[in-house]
C-alpha cells in the first residue's frame, strides 16, 4: 500500500512539473488600437445646499448659517448649526477650483459693513475685516473670528473633543488639539476676506485670488488641513464630480452678549 501512494504522488509531480513550470513561448501577436472622443466644455462649476448638521440628509434649509443659544461666557469656539452641501465638477486639466471667503468691505444689503479703527496702519489685528461683524448697525469695527473646514462625507458635530475623526469638533485653529480626534485643529482653516491685509505679527498672509490657503477644492482634491498646498484626492475631490460637506465655526471669547454677528460667505469657481 505505501507503494502505490509513493507512485501516485511522483506522478502527480510529474504532471505539474510538465504544464504549469512550462517556458512561456509567444508564437504570435497583434494589437488592436482603440480611441473615444467626447464633447462639452471643459469648466469649473458647483452648486450648495444648505443644511441642519443634525439632519444632514435632511432637507434643504433657506436663510443663514446660525449659531442658536450662544452665551459668550461659556463658548469659545463653536461649530454653526447648519453646514453646506458642496457639489463640484472640476474637469479641466489646465487647473481651477473652488475658493471661499468674506467680503466685508461690501456686504450684501441688510448686512453691516466692516470699518478700520486704525486705517492708517493696515498690518494690525484691527485691519482685517474677516469674521462675523458686529450687526448693531449699519457698519462696525468689532468682529468675531470665522473658520472652516471640508470634508468628503457627512460627519456627526459633538462637543466631545476626544471622540475619533469620524465626529467633528469645533477647534481653535492654532492651540487646538492634535492627533486623531474630533477636536483636530489642524482640520480649521480660518476664514480670509478679501480684503484681509498681510499681518506678520499674527503669521497672516494677504488674500489674493486663487491661493491655496482660500481653496476648498481643486484638481489636487479637498483641502484636508491647514497647510496651503494640503489638498489631496486621498481625502476626496479632484478632477470629476464631487460632493462634500462644509463645516463652520466661530470664536465667540470676545463677543458681546444680546446682539447680532453677521457676514456673507462667497463660494466662487474659478479657472487658472
Amino acid at each position: 500500500m505505501k507503494k502505490l501512494i509513493a507512485v501516485v504522488f511522483a506522478t502527480l509531480l510529474t504532471s505539474f512539473a510538465g504544464s504549469a513550470w512550462a517556458a512561456f513561448t509567444s508564437v504570435q501577436k497583434k494589437a488592436q488600437s482603440a480611441r473615444a472622443t467626447t464633447v462639452g466644455t471643459s469648466t469649473v462649476a458647483f452648486s450648495i445646499a444648505l443644511k441642519n448638521t443634525s439632519d444632514q440628509g435632511g432637507a434643504d434649509q433657506t436663510g443663514d448659517l446660525t449659531w442658536s443659544s450662544i452665551n459668550p461666557a461659556n463658548t469659545a469656539w463653536a461649530i454653526s448649526d447648519r453646514c453646506l452641501v458642496l457639489t463640484s465638477t472640476i474637469n479641466i486639466l489646465t487647473g481651477g477650483g473652488v475658493q471661499v471667503y468674506t467680503d466685508n468691505l461690501n456686504p450684501l444689503t441688510g448686512y453691516p459693513k466692516f470699518m478700520d479703527l486704525t486705517p492708517a496702519i493696515s498690518t494690525d489685528s484691527n485691519s482685517n475685516p474677516g469674521g462675523l461683524v458686529l450687526a448693531t448697525g449699519t457698519a462696525s469695527s468689532y468682529t468675531v473670528p470665522l473658520a472652516w473646514s471640508i470634508k468628503s462625507s457627512s460627519l456627526p458635530v459633538t462637543t466631545n473633543v476626544n471622540l475619533p475623526t469620524t465626529n467633528i469638533a469645533a477647534a481653535d485653529p492654532n492651540t487646538g488639539l492634535t492627533g486623531a480626534v474630533a477636536g483636530n485643529r489642524y482640520q480649521w482653516l480660518y476664514m480670509q476676506d478679501r480684503n484681509t491685509p498681510s499681518m506678520p505679527d499674527s503669521n497672516t498672509t494677504a488674500f489674493g485670488n486663487g491661493l491655496d490657503y482660500s481653496r476648498l477644492i481643486d484638481l489636487r482634491g479637498i483641502h484636508y488641513a491647514s497647510a496651503n498646498a494640503d489638498l489631496s484626492p486621498a481625502f476626496g475631490g479632484g478632477l470629476g464630480y464631487h460632493k462634500s460637506y462644509v463645516y463652520f465655526e466661530s470664536n465667540f471669547q470676545t463677543a458681546l452678549p444680546n446682539v447680532n454677528y453677521a457676514t456673507n460667505i462667497w463660494l466662487e469657481a474659478f479657472t487658472e
